[in-house]
């Protein structure tokens, strides 16, 4: 499987744009997310809790309505690991990791990505965080 095409206004804000490679390209739109993400129904503690603590915490219009599906995956597999630890099931309990590890790094929910995000041209420096009651 090929590498995905690196979009040239990234490529000219990283320095790495080449006129003799990329010349040729027209300048792509990059998409931006609209609307808020939308809350699954029916949620488990769990669930409310990851929620709040991820999707709330960024700032708006990182997430948008588009990345809902992707956040409810990375949601369930959170939930998968909660229920695992409870039962004790080492493997299930690595299983969901390794899932949720890889839907994290996509949604930006890690330090390192946070830190390439651009929001509007700027970067994101801070996510909010909730008072602790």
């Amino acid at each position: 499987m090929t590498r995905p095409r690196t979009p040239t206004a990234v490529l000219k804000l990283a320095g790495n744009y080449r006129a003799d490679r990329q010349g040729k390209r027209t300048d792509e739109q990059l998409a931006l997310a609209t609307g808020p993400p939308t809350k699954p129904r029916g949620m488990c503690k769990d669930a409310r809790w990851w929620w709040k603590q991820t999707v709330d915490s960024m700032p708006p219009g990182v997430y948008g309505k588009c990345d809902s599906a992707l956040l409810h995956q990375a949601c369930d597999w959170w939930c998968m690991y909660k229920e695992a630890q409870r039962r004790g099931d080492d493997v299930a309990m690595a299983r969901a990791t390794d899932r949720y590890v890889q839907l994290s790094s996509k949604l930006a929910l890690g330090p390192v990505e946070r830190t390439r995000l651009e929001f509007n041209g700027e970067t994101v420096t801070e996510i909010k965080t909730r008072a602790r009651s």
